[in-house]
């Protein structure tokens, strides 16, 4: 006999899932290259900086040279407009104003003298040929003097070169870096698909990397579960490579939206204490 009790109704929702990894990672190269080390073996642990694969960095490195020689040659193009040119200018235009003051003073003389009658008109002429000479040199002198200093036409122009040559060497230096496949983060390598002497080329798969972290569980179950289902419900998970040692879980994530063709849920769980034996992948 048992008397009857009014009791929540507990509803139990067994589905099978696979452990997954924190972050599984593809590691590839985005230059063409041969490769000459591999550092690391599958199941080895790395640390996050760790150098794993490495190409031939011959001609890279002689780019890196090229472009620190061409940039060091632009910077000295820069000195010299900014310096020396623009000194020389400086004092070019000091000069024509010099002459041009001198050529002033002398058309101003030979006009009096002109308008006085004790000079030709030959001579005037010639005066007046002088000014405008001297008025011309002098505005090309101060036309030079604005293209040399900074903001010029001139100065402008070697600046970009210098501009350009830095880009280069940035890029120069990219592509060296390329050659160094460093790990993202710390982890453990799941799969090496490289050998030394291979020849690689842009999006080739080089290091499978398992990021470390806390394993979840990830599992599909029917969406007549939707209802029920909700994040922060405890759950215990069983291995099925080891079915004698449950371990708790919990639910952090429910799909927003239903898988159409089978009609299921995605549910996650994390493990706040995931034991040893817990493998990406494993049944669950």
């Amino acid at each position: 006999v048992v008397i009857a009790q009014k009791r929540p109704l507990v509803q139990r929702l067994v589905t099978t899932g696979r452990v997954m990894a924190p972050a599984r990672i593809e590691l590839g190269t985005t230059v063409l290259g041969k490769v000459v080390e591999v550092r690391v073996q599958d199941g080895a642990t790395v640390a996050e900086g760790e150098l794993l694969v490495r190409l031939d960095d011959t001609i890279a490195r002689a780019e890196v040279a090229q472009a620190k020689a061409a940039l060091g040659s632009a910077h000295a193009r820069v000195g010299v407009v900014g310096r020396v040119s623009s000194r020389i200018a400086e004092r070019t235009v000091e000069e024509r104003a010099s002459s041009f003051d001198r050529a002033e003073r002398d058309f101003q003389r030979a006009k009096q003298l002109h308008a006085e009658g004790a000079l030709p008109d030959a001579e005037l002429d010639a005066a007046q040929t002088a000014l405008d000479v001297a008025r011309s040199q002098l505005a090309a002198a101060r036309a030079t003097l604005e293209s040399t200093s900074p903001g010029g036409g001139e100065y402008s122009a070697t600046a970009a070169t210098a501009t350009e040559a830095r880009a280069a060497l940035a890029v120069a230096e990219a592509r060296l870096a390329a050659t160094r496949i460093e790990a993202p983060t710390a982890g453990v390598v799941l799969e090496r698909k490289v050998e030394p002497g291979d020849v690689v080329q842009p999006g080739t798969g080089l290091i499978t990397l398992l990021g470390a972290g806390a394993p979840r569980l990830s599992a599909e179950a029917d969406e007549k579960y939707l209802g029920v289902a909700s994040v922060g419900q405890a759950a215990t998970a069983i291995a099925d490579a080891v079915p004698d040692r449950p371990f708790p879980a919990r639910l952090v994530y429910v799909a927003p939206a239903v898988d159409p063709a089978r009609g299921t849920i995605e549910l996650r769980f994390a493990v706040p204490e995931p034991p040893a034996f817990l493998r990406p992948e494993l049944t669950v």
